[in-house]
């Protein structure tokens, strides 16, 4: 499914850029963006992005009018013209929230005798003093106001505000699975922006009164010379947002742009099959084929493309990171490549811990062309093996993908993995580890501990049967966390370098 999001925006630079990180974590592939008259930072964000890779097309609009149900419907069928599935109409202060981990996963879900899908428009309840716009978290519906995400048609078209379809009458109207959540006013130059230059441009496009009536009241504001006291009555106080009828807080805009641009310290790694043709001297494969053998006789060896879009359906992509190492090279699976593209699409910071064996350029330019970003890797060459070739392939990623944080070094001083290539001896005091939360997926679902458990002793759960922030996946942990804390007690943590030691 390819989505395309469609924009009007004018001074838009204090939530543009935010906006658009936000909607490439929901599964946005393409943004087509029409400025208008915009004199700040917008179009300067606007160049660097697309310099980046990101998938935008920019088109000039210079009439002093504010016709936006005319640009936007041209921009909507624009979207068909270039090729794409739905089409989602927004402004820069709005931000699509559906109830599935990304747009894609919901949309795909919508009914096939379904044109428009018309979202329940929450606005914003900003606290006075507190910035950026994002960490004001209280929200109250707009009860008789949607907004609209349409399948892309060639006749397409939207009603001021983007709050209706023009062209059919197939819709379907959620007020829960999918919404938008409107930061409308987010302090002095956004309120000017809107409702001083919103409010003139409306003014002279020949417009009924109804149409845009909280623009024209400010803007008349504006010209009475009260401005002020106007902007002034638009935030409020804790104590006003606790009386507000049907306010609610959500706080998914807040978590994932403040965790923007940190590669979180939680993830999940995916184990792609069963067996490493790698057979590095340092990672058990015989201790981990054979326990998976005993575990699981019967369940597959090799994961699938639909069961990984199904396990990591029940992982969240705000605060779960998803790691492409576990105990199997991921490129030597031959969907190894479309895995990391998937997890990307579904708004995931992708990490990769690979010697790169089993990697090509094709491989390499199906994830330049799924615009894949990945916000770690680390990579290490198998002894023995042609390091040219290493080289190479390191270079290619590198110059090729953006890649947040990288490293390259060899395995000098490899661990014994919990005591799986030697006896480190055992620690019979406390022990405590940052990985309690970080654990491996196998390919039937099955969830352990960490990389170090290789003899699959610590169970946590089945990202099949539970959500990996499911309750059965908490306990699991910390009675895992709790054994390695208390003295006396046997457990993998305890035969770990890399556990820390308590007592």
């Amino acid at each position: 499914m390819h989505l395309t999001m469609c924009m009007l925006v004018r001074n838009e630079q204090d939530i543009l850029e935010e906006n658009l990180f936000f909607h490439r974590k929901m599964g946005i592939d393409r943004f087509l963006v029409m400025n208008h008259l915009s004199t700040d930072g917008t179009l300067s964000i606007l160049t660097r992005l697309r310099e980046q890779g990101v998938d935008i097309r920019v088109y000039e609009q210079n009439s002093p009018k504010y016709l936006q149900a005319e640009w936007m419907t041209f921009l909507s069928r624009e979207a068909y013209r270039l090729g794409t599935d739905w089409v989602i109409m927004s402004d820069a202060d709005e931000f699509w929230l559906p109830e599935k981990p990304s747009l894609k996963d919901y949309l795909v879900t919508v009914p096939e005798e379904v044109d428009v899908v018309q979202s329940l428009w929450y606005n914003n309840l900003p606290v006075k003093g507190v910035s950026p716009f994002y960490l004001n978290t209280s929200f109250a519906p707009y009860i008789y106001l949607y907004k609209v995400a349409m399948r892309a048609a060639p006749t397409s078209g939207v009603s001021m505000g983007n709050h209706a379809p023009t062209h059919t009458a197939k819709c379907l109207r959620e007020h829960s699975a999918l919404r938008v959540m409107h930061f409308q006013h987010r302090g002095e130059a956004s309120l000017y922006n809107k409702y001083v230059l919103g409010g003139e441009a409306l003014a002279n496009s020949n417009l009924p009164e109804d149409v845009g009536s909280h623009w024209r009241r400010g803007f008349q504001e504006f010209q009475r010379g009260n401005f002020d006291g106007f902007t002034d009555s638009l935030s409020y106080s804790e104590a006003e947002i606790r009386v507000v009828p049907n306010v609610c807080t959500v706080d998914t805009v807040k978590k994932m742009l403040l965790a923007r641009g940190r590669h979180t310290s939680r993830w999940l790694e995916v184990t792609s099959k069963v067996g490493c043709g790698n057979a590095c001297s340092y990672c058990p494969q015989t201790l981990f084929t054979s326990s998976y053998g005993k575990l699981c006789p019967k369940d597959s060896r090799i994961l699938s493309m639909g069961l990984l879009s199904r396990m990591l359906d029940n992982v969240d992509p705000v605060t779960t990171a998803i790691h492409f190492s576990g105990f199997c090279e991921v490129f030597l699976h031959p969907e190894g490549h479309e895995f990391i593209a998937c997890a990307h699409e579904k708004g995931f910071d992708v990490a990769l811990f690979s010697t790169l064996a089993g990697l090509t350029e094709e491989k390499i330019s199906f994830l330049e062309k799924k615009g894949v970003e990945l916000a770690w890797v680390r990579l290490h060459e198998i002894p023995g093996v042609d390091r040219k070739l290493f080289e190479a392939k390191s270079k290619l990623i590198r110059e090729t993908l953006r890649i947040t944080r990288f490293e390259s070094q060899p395995v000098e001083n490899p661990i014994s993995r919990g005591g799986s290539l030697w006896n480190p001896g055992y620690w019979s005091k406390g022990v405590t580890c940052p990985r309690f939360d970080c654990n491996v997926v196998l390919p039937n679902g099955e969830v352990f501990l960490c990389c170090s458990d290789f003899g699959l002793s610590c169970r946590v759960g089945n990202l099949l049967e539970s959500r990996y922030d499911s309750q059965e996946f908490k306990e699991a942990r910390a009675r895992f966390r709790n054994c390695a804390a208390a003295s006396g007690t046997d457990m993998l943590c305890k035969h770990c370098e890399m556990a820390i030691k308590l007592g």
